[in-house]
């Protein structure tokens, strides 16, 4: 009982037709109270997942287009390629930064050159002002010899050759200190350009992405198509592109109206069922709810829950990926009186319904219980083996009190 209210109500009306009396003495359906489990319940579809899964995503700064993705559902080694990534942006930035570099490398070489130049000039004028000093200093022997005037000018001379000589040497100091400047500055820009390139380096290999580990690889679902990933579409950073299940424990996901998320509650019972595993069962709870619901699609003013069901128990593990039809058990009471919500009418303010008396009916009040979409317990006014009608008798039908 209480599968759907299609099941149920064909049951009860095969039930009721199977206790009718002749057509001849009562022409309304009947139902035939008897003690039995109450449950109420509600059904939804899912998709079996891994509770300990590893996600492939999309790396981190990184996006472009998926130009290859390994087939849903097959098994995969270690290492093996189970995507690629195509980014256009990314590969122009970097030719442009090999350009850049190979430039600033040049650069660095001509500036070798110039500064090895300049040396050079500045080390000849020094030799040439230390052998214009030395001639001088020879003359100096003859200084005694020399009148005034002329021996006056010879010692001007060497000194002058001294204060230039000191100048050289400043200046070669100074060069070498501008040139040490110059080139640092180079090389850190050197190493900034070959920094950045091989931080794209490693962001284009990461581009290519490998499995964790040897398993099972199922698609990720796209949150703008809201289908499996597949070669062409668009990925961008922290992305799911692919599952790795473990499939030693499963879950399944439930994604469920407003009204189904409401009357769920965290610790129901949740039984399952396989399309594509017709012998297989699977027994679990509730386990999650979300708090927060999401469009059922795209600008759809529409909401789903996500709810999360536990595998506890199943005659085969489920293959994650794999629909589910759940039946969530929200109530169940045994061993009370359950009739259909059918046979219950209101007459003057209270709930009553009609036994079957001989030829006519007889019409008690009765107190309901608990209730579902279809079926209602009986409290107080029935008894097991009373025969209600399932339709609103005629009044000569009604035993008058």
């Amino acid at each position: 009982m209480g599968q759907n209210i299609i099941w149920l109500t064909t049951c009860i009306l095969f039930v009721t037709l199977a206790s009718c009396q002749s057509t001849d003495r009562n022409p309304l359906p009947v139902f035939t109270v008897v003690s039995t489990t109450f449950t109420d319940a509600l059904q939804a579809e899912g998709t079996v997942e891994s509770v300990n899964s590893l996600t492939v995503n999309c790396p981190k700064g990184a996006g472009g287009t998926i130009v290859f993705l390994v087939e849903e559902g097959i098994l995969v080694k270690e290492g093996d390629v189970v995507c690629r990534i195509e980014d256009p942006m990314l590969g122009t930035d970097y030719e442009d930064l090999l350009i850049n570099l190979e430039q600033n490398k040049a650069d660095l070489s001509k500036t070798y050159a110039d500064h090895a130049l300049e040396l050079a000039i500045l080390e000849a004028q020094i030799q040439n002002n230390e052998a214009q000093k030395a001639i001088t200093g020879l003359d100096s022997v003859q200084l005694a010899f020399t009148p005034g005037n002329q021996r006056r000018i010879k010692e001007l001379e060497l000194q002058q050759s001294a204060i230039q000589n000191s100048r050289f040497e400043k200046k070669l100091k100074t060069l070498k200190i501008i040139q040490q400047s110059e080139l640092r500055k180079q090389l850190r820009g050197i190493e900034r350009v070959e920094s950045r390139v091989k931080e794209l380096e490693e962001r284009i290999a990461s581009l290519t992405l490998r499995a964790p580990r040897s398993g099972l690889v199922v698609r990720g679902v796209n949150p703008v198509s809201n289908t499996k990933f597949s070669v062409g579409d668009n990925a961008w950073e922290g992305l799911p592109l692919l599952i790795m299940p473990d499939m030693e424990q499963m879950k399944v996901k439930i994604l469920a109206t407003e009204g189904q998320f409401k009357r769920m509650k965290i610790g129901d019972s949740v039984e399952f069922s396989f399309d594509a595993q017709p012998d297989n069962q699977a027994w679990g709870t509730i386990t999650k709810k979300a708090p927060i619901g999401q469009p059922i699609k795209r600008r759809s003013k529409v909401k789903v829950f996500e709810v999360e069901a536990s595998v506890d128990s199943s005659r085969h593990i489920p293959t994650p990926g794999m629909s589910a039809q759940c039946r969530i058990i929200l109530y169940q009471l045994s061993d009370t009186l359950v009739v259909p919500q059918i046979a219950i009418f209101e007459r003057d303010s209270a709930k009553v319904v009609y036994v079957e008396k001989g030829k006519g009916y007889e019409v008690r009040e009765v107190v309901p219980g608990l209730s579902s979409p279809s079926e209602v317990v009986i409290m107080k006014g029935l008894e097991a083996g009373d025969r209600i009608s399932l339709l609103l008798p005629d009044d000569q039908q009604i035993f008058k009190k």
